[in-house]
């Protein structure tokens, strides 16, 4: 039987309480994990999951708990998964690994930190984070793959681009960069940019640099460059300043483009404007330019020779030039201004008068070339106004002496052809009639033979009296006096054809009135020597004559379908020859008396003679 109990207690207080901690610690451990956005696994030193606080993707946690993580990977990341675990286990220090876990629909990426857990100094578990950074990889990616096409853009522009510190350090050149310095990024990168301008510019550089705000982030400046071969070139660079969240400039971006081209083309402008400004400047005629825009933008110093205003009046009063012209030249101006409109349009001067600053008139040729715009609109114009005034009275008084000289021709012609018709005509027709008194008186044994000669010798009489009443014609044509200017026409036509054997016809329209005497013989010796200048010189098989006459003008027109001329030569050619005497004697006989003249011609093509006389 048992006599006694013997009892030994022990307190366990402390224990009992350091348990419920314990259990206490790992259920708000266990929560932490359960709430942590990352997979938590506690891994064996094989990689056997021995705990997660939740599968990775493709998984459930039942499937996942006792599987190893080496089998849920792709095969390209066991190795390397196996082996930074070993060498957690070996070193006893964390380590971390980036893994792609493909077995669920959209691969995902992880990034794994490794620890080591410790029991008695002894390796147990291996505790692992697994972060889903798949999101940031794709960021990544996207920016890789962006810079990737910025880098290819860059290298493929045809300008320079650099990327350079505050302190001026290339950081990055693309491929025009190196060509154009005609180094490798390798020699340049790391270099100052300094090196690369000349002595002026490389010093300036830091003191341009130096100017950028955040509200002054781009800015542009031109360099002379040095490349490796010795020359110097020009380039203008569009600076960008980068600024981190402080304000400071990190960075510099600069895309720059040769302009040693241009700037030798402006430096060429420059040199010829001066040259032209030299020439403008001494010129006795008055040489402006005026646009649309801005009015007068350049006069010469002769403006105050030629129409008594500087060329500070001009600039100042964009209108002066069109309010001293003469009131019944404005039209005339308007027009040549019209004309310069249209590119191809002939005839871009003319004469005008201006009224002087001291009030008399001054006649002025006017000579404009237009200016236009990449549209080919006018937008104003250069020229040259000289004064002619003096050839204009000049050539008004040579005008009034070519009417009185063509006026004494005409008389002479007249005294001339009344002694030829009178004096001339009646001597030889007294000679006929005497040698007829002579054939009668003659014996007649020796009749037969002297008929013979004097009937001989009177056709040559005959002849000789037709030769001087053509002739007498000629000179002055008595229809023109008795009858007018149309049956002179028609007589001239008729006859000359009769003459050379060349086919014209004659055409009349409209009214058959007198006309005053000078108009119908100027009418009559311009048909007369366009007849002559046909038959001479252009081997005509026909020539039409057209005539017309209103209650305001007389019109001729004479064509023929001969060799035709080059009209510009022979005007250039007029004083010299033949043809050209006979086109200025026609044309002095239509201005004389106010009339106007127009001859048209090409090679192969035949002449026109066009002109029209006022009543």
């Amino acid at each position: 039987a048992v006599r006694e109990v013997l009892t030994v207690s022990r307190d366990i207080t402390v224990r009992k309480q350091v348990e419920d901690a314990l259990r206490e610690s790992e259920l708000k451990w266990r929560s932490l994990v359960a709430a942590m956005p990352d997979t938590v696994m506690m891994l064996s030193t094989q990689g056997t999951v021995l705990f997660a606080n939740r599968p990775l993707p493709g998984t459930t946690l039942d499937s996942f708990l006792g599987t190893s993580l080496l089998d849920l990977i792709p095969k390209r990341y066991q190795g390397m998964l196996l082996k930074t675990m070993r060498i957690v286990a070996a070193s006893g220090q964390h380590d971390h690994i980036e893994v792609n876990v493909s077995n669920s629909d959209q691969p995902r990426w992880f990034d794994c930190q490794i620890m080591p857990i410790m029991q008695d100094a002894k390796l147990n578990t291996l505790l692992m984070i697994a972060r889903d950074v798949s999101l940031q990889k794709q960021v990544q990616e996207a920016i890789l793959s962006s810079e990737r096409r910025y880098r290819a853009i860059i290298e493929d522009q045809t300008e320079l681009i650099c990327r350079l510190l505050p302190d001026g350090t290339l950081t990055f050149v693309n491929r025009a960069f190196c060509q154009a310095f005609d180094r490798s990024p390798g020699e340049l990168i790391g270099q100052p940019f300094g090196e690369l301008l000349t002595e002026t510019d490389a010093e300036s550089l830091p003191t341009f640099l130096g100017t950028f705000t955040r509200s002054r982030a781009i800015r542009s400046i031109e360099l002379e460059t040095l490349p490796q071969n010795g020359s110097t070139r020009w380039q203008q660079w569009s600076v960008r300043a980068l600024f981190n969240h402080q304000d400071r400039i990190i960075e510099f971006q600069a895309a720059g483009r040769d302009t040693t081209a241009k700037r030798a083309a402006e430096q060429q402008l420059q040199e010829s404007e001066e040259r032209f400004r030299r020439i403008a400047e001494n010129a006795p005629d008055m040489i402006f330019r005026w646009s649309y825009a801005n009015g007068f933008e350049y006069v010469s110093p002769a403006s105050t020779n030629v129409v008594g205003y500087t060329p500070q009046d001009f600039l100042d009063d964009p209108g002066l030039g069109y309010r001293i012209i003469h009131e019944d030249d404005v039209q005339v101006y308007e027009d040549l201004i019209q004309r310069l409109a249209d590119p191809y349009a002939p005839h871009r001067y003319g004469v005008i008068r201006w009224h002087h600053k001291d009030g008399h008139m001054v006649h002025i040729e006017m000579r404009l070339t237009p200016l236009y715009d990449e549209r080919h609109e006018l937008i104003g114009v250069e020229g040259i106004a000289r004064d002619v005034s003096e050839q204009v009275v000049g050539r008004a008084r040579l005008q009034e002496l070519t009417k009185q000289i063509t006026r004494a021709h005409e008389e002479e012609r007249m005294r001339v052809a009344h002694e030829l018709h009178d004096e001339i005509g009646q001597a030889l027709t007294v000679t006929k009639v005497r040698l007829k008194m002579m054939t009668n008186a003659l014996e007649s044994g020796q009749i037969e033979t002297a008929r013979k000669r004097l009937d001989t010798l009177s056709d040559l009489l005959d002849e000789s009296l037709q030769m001087v009443r053509s002739l007498s014609h000629e000179l002055r044509p008595p229809l023109l006096d008795e009858m007018g200017w149309e049956p002179a026409l028609s007589w001239l036509c008729e006859s000359f054809s009769e003459r050379t054997g060349l086919s014209i016809r004659y055409t009349h329209h409209g009214l058959k009135d007198r006309l005053a005497p000078d108009i119908e013989l100027t009418c009559y010796r311009v048909v007369q020597e366009a007849l002559t200048n046909a038959v001479r010189h252009a081997n005509p098989a026909e020539v039409h004559v057209l005539a017309a006459l209103d209650e305001n003008a007389m019109t001729v027109a004479i064509q023929d379908n001969g060799d035709g001329f080059d009209a510009e030569v022979v005007r250039r050619a007029a004083p010299y020859s033949d043809v050209g005497i006979g086109i200025i004697g026609m044309q002095e006989r239509v201005q004389a008396i106010g009339g106007r003249l127009v001859i048209e011609s090409e090679v192969g093509q035949g002449t026109v003679v066009y002109f029209n006389l006022p009543r």
